[in-house]
C-alpha cells in the first residue's frame, strides 16, 4: 500500500501542474500569435498609405511627362531648337517614399506576411528605386545641358534628351503602377 500510495499520490499532484504549465503556454503563444497578426496588419496599413501617396505622386505628373516627351520628341525629331520653352515646367520627378518598407525591414515584421505578398512588396520597392535612382540621373544630365543659352544646337541636345528621358520616365511610371495596383490588390 505504501509504494502505491505515494506513487498515485504523486502522479495525481504532478497532472494539475502538467496542465496548468500547458495552458501557459498555450496562452502565452496566444497572446503571442495576436501581437504578431497586430503587427502585420498594421504593416499592411501601413504599406498601403505609402504605396497610394506614391502612386498619386505620379499620377499626378503622369500627363504632364507624356506632353513632355511628345513635345519634346517634336522638336528633336525636326532637328528643331526649343526656342521658347513656355511648355516647360521642370521635369517633375517626384522622390518617392519607402519608409513603411525600411522600417518592416529593419523590424523584422515583413516577415509575418506570405511569401507571395513579400515577393511583391520587393518587387514593387525595387521598381520604385530604380525610378528614384533614374530621376536623380536625369536632373544631373538636365544639368549638364545649357537650356537657356542662345546655343541651338544646346537646346537641340536638350529636346533629344528630354525625348529619350521622358520615354524612359513614362514606361517607369506606368511599370510602377500596374506593380502599385497589383500589390495594393492583394495587401
Amino acid at each position: 500500500m505504501g509504494k502505491r500510495y505515494y506513487i498515485r499520490e504523486f502522479v495525481f499532484q504532478i497532472i494539475p501542474v502538467a496542465i496548468g504549465v500547458f495552458l501557459g503556454f498555450l496562452v502565452s503563444n496566444w497572446t503571442e500569435s495576436r501581437k504578431e497578426n497586430e503587427r502585420s496588419k498594421n504593416l499592411k496599413e501601413s504599406l498601403i498609405a505609402e504605396l497610394t501617396e506614391n502612386k498619386a505622386l505620379i499620377k499626378q505628373v503622369q500627363k504632364y511627362h507624356v506632353m513632355l516627351r511628345d513635345t519634346t520628341r517634336y522638336f528633336a525629331s525636326n532637328n528643331k531648337g526649343i526656342t521658347n520653352p513656355s511648355f516647360f515646367k521642370g521635369v517633375n520627378l517626384w522622390s518617392l517614399t519607402d519608409s513603411a518598407y525600411e522600417t518592416s525591414i529593419q523590424t523584422g515584421i515583413i516577415n509575418t506576411l506570405p511569401l507571395q505578398e513579400i515577393q511583391e512588396i520587393n518587387k514593387a520597392y525595387t521598381l520604385q528605386d530604380r525610378y528614384n535612382e533614374f530621376s536623380t540621373l536625369v536632373i544631373t544630365g538636365l544639368m549638364s545641358i545649357d537650356i537657356g543659352g542662345p546655343n541651338k544646337e544646346e537646346k537641340s541636345k536638350a529636346a533629344r534628351f528630354l525625348s529619350i528621358t521622358m520615354t524612359d520616365v513614362v514606361i517607369k511610371e506606368r511599370e510602377l503602377i500596374e506593380q502599385y495596383n497589383k500589390l495594393l490588390r492583394m495587401l
